[in-house]
């Protein structure tokens, strides 16, 4: 299995760079999973539902999260709702 983990995405660059690149690995590279770091996916302050669902139409299996991941309260309704996120 081959597995690819992309470290933390930061507010609006990383996810339209997620959306431009994340295809075209994905496309050379035999990956079976896709892993994305999103605590700081909204504005560097954690990870909102909508953002949520830009990573994942982009490809992402599973999202981890970390220390800033609850600077957005969204976050705690996907926790509750969305079993492919780790929460810290």
């Amino acid at each position: 299995m081959k597995i690819l983990f992309i470290g933390d995405i930061y507010g609006k660059a990383g996810r339209v760079a997620l959306h431009k690149y994340l295809p075209l690995i994905k496309e050379k590279y035999p990956v079976d999973l896709t892993i994305l770091n999103a605590e700081n996916t909204t504005h560097g302050r954690g990870l909102s539902i909508k953002n949520y669902a830009e990573i994942k139409n982009a490809g992402v299996d599973f999202i981890t999260l970390g220390n800033h991941a609850f600077d957005n309260n969204e976050v705690c309704t996907l926790l509750k709702n969305k079993p492919d996120i780790i929460r810290p």
